[in-house]
């Protein structure tokens, strides 16, 4: 129900959204209902309105709501959006939409991961042998069974969402084979929220694991976030032969420019503050309970202020052909970009409410690079397909690194392979395959664990290993040389944020879908995926290596629809996907048991439709989640999601 001008498109891998077009010479239009579990409610309606020949208006919006499982979280969310299409010539055409979006909610924190306590003589946890300030295995359930679903977060820690955006584009058709697109787009989004700087992540236990005391209970902070952007897009597309075969050349060149605004006020404990805003209410630090604080946390204090600026121009060139009868297709496309950042922070006055806006740090960087895709389908013969794909991508960070934020983030980059065959069977009603990717991901962007803003006693660096103590795999002592490299390379220049490394995940699918007969069709898949994240080579300072081990997913999806007799239009449908054998180590802090052997989701859902006129259509429809009743892995915790069955109404005119 979300997105008005656009619509959703289901897709193997993830769902995409398209925009949606308004059309000449027809009035028509749809309005939905939908109710649920967990408090769902949800109405959206669009009215496409042929104006004349040439005009038309595309006009849409909804309203959706539904709470959580877990204690004070739900989402609210509206939409509204109006797109007129414009035909000036028989050969240009213009559109102009603008939409608006506003969304709260208050997912909030899982249960917390649990440690032992500080300092904690060695002794046996969940069966296991572990000293102080180690990881236990279980996440929390036994504070599920005994306390219910929390959100640490609290019923105060909502998040808002605003968006308005425009779009231009021209459309000009210089022949059947020649098109020219220019668009232009600008968006402002405000996300003004309450959050906690430093929410609990982590429960002490004892040695009966007997809960003891959130770690870092947090502190409120006010922040108000504008985020905005605006670009303009050229695309020249050419359609040409050489003899049969066909060509396709595209020609794109695009400038963004993005910007980032925050403004983070801090909490204290001001008495005049305090009779204007009234007391928060906070985690209790035994139990997890809320109940207001002993100290009122009131947001009056001004922690930072800064500004954040990107621009990027790109040029892209791509070509796409089909040789040897269309046995082959061949696409190959490169693109260079060119990124300018900038990072100012500004000076805060004495009153904490007011902002005189003297820049006292600025700093900027500049970066470019080559990347390019490649892709072919080689036809074996009418029914099989080979295919492979390659690309590499650049992501400009914008942001900067280095002890004083002189120095610009590396990029991120990544790259990607597949390869894959494909065929049908049974007369072409069944399609069959197996495909192996691989994915790589560098230079993500961390906040370094060793780096501590204002404090000047240690020049903002800690952890730094001295001789004797023992390297990253915990095996072989440093030597002198090797603890003064460290010293060396972090004591006066410590980043606050670093690249993390690689990230890596290579796997497999097989897949089929079809139709057995008119009436029922299906889908079924089933691979695994090999992930790894390592950590940059000084990863002793950083962190261990932190990989997860293969997992295996399936999915199996059926649809029966009934096309005649008394039951025609009836629709039933069931989806199954899960996963197993999914584990997560770290060779620290040896979290035994964080695991999950089955995670699944059974979805069942009933749709009748009818059509009383040519012009006239009705469809009620009924649907389940989680069938199974699993328990599925959430962030830091495990949160039971109870079925939920939903139904709707939907008319068509």
């Amino acid at each position: 129900l979300h997105y008005p001008l656009r619509r959703q498109r289901q897709m193997c891998i993830r769902d995409s959204y398209i925009p949606k077009r308004a059309v000449f010479g027809r009035n028509f239009g749809e309005t939905t209902l939908q109710y649920g579990q967990n408090d769902t409610l949800g109405f959206a309606i669009e009215q496409n309105i042929a104006v004349s020949e040439g005009t038309a208006v595309l006009v849409a919006a909804s309203y959706y709501e539904r709470d959580f499982d877990q204690e004070f979280s739900y989402e609210r969310s509206k939409d509204i959006g109006i797109l007129l299409r414009q035909r000036l010539s028989k050969n240009d055409e213009i559109s102009i939409d603008y939409e608006h979006m506003y969304r709260r909610n208050n997912r909030g924190n899982g249960i917390p991961k649990m440690k032992t306590l500080w300092g904690a003589p060695e002794g046996t946890y969940d069966g296991h042998v572990l000293g102080g300030n180690k990881h236990i295995g279980l996440w929390g359930t036994d504070f599920v069974e005994e306390h219910g679903d929390k959100n640490t977060r609290g019923k105060y820690m909502w998040g808002e969402r605003k968006i308005d955006a425009y779009n231009i584009k021209w459309l000009h058709r210089f022949s059947d084979n020649v098109n020219l697109r220019v668009s232009y787009y600008d968006i402002v989004q405000d996300q003004p929220y309450n959050f906690a700087s430093s929410m609990p992540n982590e429960m002490r236990v004892d040695e009966d694991l007997n809960f003891v005391k959130w770690v870092n209970p947090g502190r409120p902070t006010y922040r108000d976030q504008i985020a905005t952007g605006s670009g303009i897009n050229v695309d020249l597309t050419v359609n040409w032969n050489i003899g049969e075969s066909k060509q396709t050349t595209l020609f794109t060149y695009d400038s963004t420019k993005s910007g980032k605004y925050i403004w983070d006020i801090g909490a204290g404990n001001s008495a005049e503050a305090n009779l204007l805003n009234g007391p928060l209410e906070l985690i209790d630090r035994d139990w997890g309970n809320y109940s207001p604080a002993t100290t009122p946390e009131i947001y009056n204090q001004l922690r930072d202020h800064y500004q954040e600026d990107k621009d990027v121009e790109g040029l892209f060139l791509m070509h796409r052909g089909s040789f040897f009868d269309d046995k082959l297709k061949v696409m190959i496309g490169g693109r260079y970009d060119d990124a300018t950042s900038s990072k100012a922070r500004m000076k805060d006055s004495s009153d904490p409410w007011e902002v005189t806006k003297a820049v006292t740090g600025l700093s900027s960087g500049a970066s470019d690079d080559v990347t390019y895709n490649m892709g072919l389908n080689y036809s074996i013969n009418p029914r099989t397909i080979v295919y492979a794909s390659r690309s590499t991508s650049f992501n400009p960070k914008g942001s900067f690194y280095s002890h004083g934020e002189q120095e610009a983030m590396p990029n991120e980059g990544g790259k990607g392979t597949e390869l894959g065959i494909r065929t049908t069977i049974f007369e072409d009603n069944i399609d069959i395959g197996v495909n192996y990717y691989v994915v790589e991901r560098n230079n993500k962007k961390m906040s370094n664990p060793n780096w501590l803003p204002g404090d000047t006693s240690s020049d903002g660096y800690k952890n730094i290993p001295s001789e004797g103590d023992l390297d990253q795999n915990g095996l072989n002592p440093l030597t002198l040389v090797q603890a003064q490299a460290y010293e060396d390379a972090y004591r006066y220049a410590v980043p606050t944020q670093i690249p993390s490394g690689l990230d890596r995940v290579d796997g497999f699918e097989a897949f089929a879908n079809g139709r057995l007969n008119d009436n029922l069709s299906f889908r079924a898949s089933i691979g695994t995926a090999n992930t790894e994240y390592v950590r940059t080579s000084t990863a002793y300072l950083v962190g261990n290596e932190f990989m997860r081990v293969p997992r295996w997913t399936h999915s199996l999806s059926g649809r029966y629809a009934f096309r005649e007799g008394d039951l025609k239009g009836l629709v039933l449908s069931a989806s199954y996907n899960g996963q197993a054998g999914f584990r997560q180590e770290n060779n620290s802090d040896l979290r035994w048991n964080l695991r999950t052997d089955d995670v699944s989701n059974l979805r069942l859902a009933a749709s009748y439709s009818w059509a009383p006129s040519d012009k006239v259509s009705h469809k009620v429809a009924v649907s389940m989640d989680n069938a199974l009743g699993h328990e599925g892995l959430r962030l830091h915790g495990y949160l039971t999601e109870d079925r939920k069955i939903v139904g709707s109404y939907t008319l068509k005119y």
